[in-house]
């Protein structure tokens, strides 16, 4: 729901629309993570390798969902 609202605002074809919502999503759960990162006392390690990890599961996902929404769409 949030992509359908925000993919007007993001030009290009499908699967970058896709990407830049991903990219979108991340930097909003890093900071997020960052700012959890004082409430638990977990090793700054453990946020990075879960920082990477979203990384990696948004950048390989969310340009598969804009390919998936720009089909539905014609």
């Amino acid at each position: 729901m949030i992509f359908i609202s925000l993919r007007p605002v993001m030009k290009g074809p499908g699967w970058l629309q896709g990407l830049k919502f991903g990219l979108l999503m991340w930097l909003i759960a890093a900071m997020m993570m960052a700012a959890w990162s004082d409430v638990f006392n977990l090793p700054a390690t453990i946020w990075l390798w879960w920082a990477v990890d979203m990384l990696i599961g948004y950048v390989v996902a969310t340009p598969v969902l804009g390919i998936v929404v720009e089909k539905l769409k014609k």
